[in-house]
């Protein structure tokens, strides 16, 4: 009998030491300690969260309500309503974002803009796939609020949206959200191990802004594990456990980031594994100038906003190509009322030819960009009284369509109208340029000719296609453009 009690716990002995050899994962629930599941509740509350808060003041991106609920993006504001609320920006351009750790259950009360407007709004997760809401409401109408309910979100990180839409041009205002979180406490035992990426690394592409993201798995259960890769500690790409381990994100300003790859499987996410941080370098653009105005010896050269150049400068060369140095300007700041870029040179010598570049300077990374070389010229400002009344305005560099007909002593200019048809008047005894390769035509003649404007009268209106006197020094011209633009050389018609 002893020893039939020796052998039985002998045997027993040795199925505990053979058991705590097997993973608490693999053994299921045989062994489990029975965890609490735990309800917790995270509201927020806009009358309570705004209330300091003006009509259409601006909410910035990363506020945070109740240590839960985080503000994404730029175009968050507080509703321009009595009613307290969030508006989240069209297209996604804000969201309110929340991360559950269980099964979770969320409660969004929501209204469109007032009146009869009708709204978009989504649920997403960090993949931006939308969740289903019970009723199946995507939208929102009028001011009044709408109660919207998601069940059975899993674990992972969720975000209140109002979708791009071509129907409805607006935005979302959220007054309450009511997420409940069911989770187990404490961790259960029978839960298989978390995803864990290792030796991340982050290097540059041959594409601007592009990074490639590689690392490998240090451990990778079987099931719906993924790799979240952030940039600055936002999800720029979710992989798989199983696929390549790699992913491509890309930044749109210069500046040294982080790289992190979290592991996540259910409701477990580690700390992530971050690679050095890198530095991403963005090709600084040129300037596109969008206004080059001459007359009376000074010149206007205006351009736009190029990104991350702090400051601007105007080189101006003379006919040779020699830079003219005292003529160079540095430009820091736009202009109050046109909102560009703006260069005004004085001293020029009217009917001489120059030519300008714009210089954008980033003093962080000591470069710049140049633009090539624009040719242009001044004029003297002209009267335009005289000019002929047919003839319409444009503007400097654009085109326009020209008839010139000379029958029996008489000069006919016409141009289409914008109604319709030719606008036309008659005046004599003037001289035209001719845009053809004939010199000196007496006789009657008809020339039709899409010209080039290449000159300015001095009128903030623009040009006028009429007379002018002496605008070349070249005798009476009643056209004060020529095809080819300033180089083309002019033929008068007697």
């Amino acid at each position: 009998m002893k020893k039939n009690r020796k052998r039985i716990v002998a045997a027993f002995m040795t199925v505990l030491m053979a058991l705590t050899l097997v993973p608490t994962w693999l053994l299921g629930g045989v062994f489990a300690t029975t965890a609490k599941a735990d309800d917790v509740v995270y509201t927020f509350d806009a009358a309570t969260e705004l209330k300091d808060l003006a009509k259409k003041a601006s909410v910035p991106k990363d506020t945070k309500f109740v240590d839960y609920f985080t503000v994404i993006g730029d175009n968050a504001t507080r509703a321009n309503s009595s009613t307290y609320a969030i508006e989240l920006g069209i297209a996604e351009s804000s969201a309110l974002q929340f991360e559950v750790k269980g099964t979770a259950t969320v409660v969004i009360k929501a209204s469109s803009t007032g009146g009869s407007n009708t709204s978009m709004i989504a649920l997403k997760d960090e993949t931006g796939k939308a969740y289903d809401e019970k009723a199946g409401n995507t939208t929102v109408t009028g001011s009044s609020a709408t109660t919207l309910t998601y069940e059975n979100l899993t674990a992972g990180t969720y975000k209140i949206v109002s979708p791009e839409n071509q129907d409805y041009k607006r935005g979302v205002r959220i007054m309450s959200v009511k997420v409940t979180d069911e989770y187990v406490s404490g961790g259960a035992t029978g839960v298989q191990p978390v995803v864990k990426a290792d030796s991340v690394k982050a290097e540059l592409t041959e594409n601007a802004g592009e990074i490639k993201v590689t690392w490998e798995a240090a451990t990778e259960a079987e099931g719906d594990g993924k790799y979240s890769v952030l940039v600055n500690d936002t999800v720029k790409a979710v992989v798989k456990a199983g696929a390549e381990k790699s992913a491509l994100v890309e930044v749109t300003e210069s500046g040294t980031y982080s790289i992190k790859v979290i592991g996540v499987l259910g409701d477990k996410k580690n700390d992530g594994v971050s690679s050095k941080d890198i530095e991403v370098i963005l090709p600084l653009g040129k300037a596109k100038s969008s206004t080059v105005l001459g007359v009376s010896g000074t010149v206007k050269i205006s351009w736009d906003e190029v990104k991350e150049a702090d400051s601007y400068t105007v080189n101006i060369y003379d006919a040779n190509g020699t830079i003219i140095g005292d003529k160079t300007q540095t430009v820091t700041e736009k202009n109050e009322t046109s909102k560009k870029y703006e260069a005004i040179v004085n001293g020029l010598t009217d009917g001489n030819k120059y030519s300008y570049e714009i210089v954008s300077n980033r003093s962080k990374y000591s470069d710049s960009s140049k633009t090539d070389r624009t040719n242009f010229r001044t004029y003297a400002e002209k009267d335009t009284k005289d000019a002929i009344k047919g003839a319409s305005i444009v503007d400097q560099d654009s085109e326009a369509k020209l008839i010139l007909v000379r029958e029996n002593g008489t000069i006919t200019v016409s141009q289409p109208s914008t109604s319709g048809g030719l606008s036309s008047s008659e005046t004599k005894g003037v001289s035209f340029i001719a845009f053809n390769e004939a010199k000196g035509i007496k006789g009657d003649f008809t020339i039709k000719a899409d010209i080039n404007i290449a000159a300015v009268s001095g009128s903030t209106s623009g040009v006028f296609i009429g007379a002018f006197t002496d605008l070349f020094n070249k005798g009476d011209m009643a056209v004060t453009a020529m095809r080819g633009g300033l180089d083309a050389t002019p033929y008068v018609l007697r």
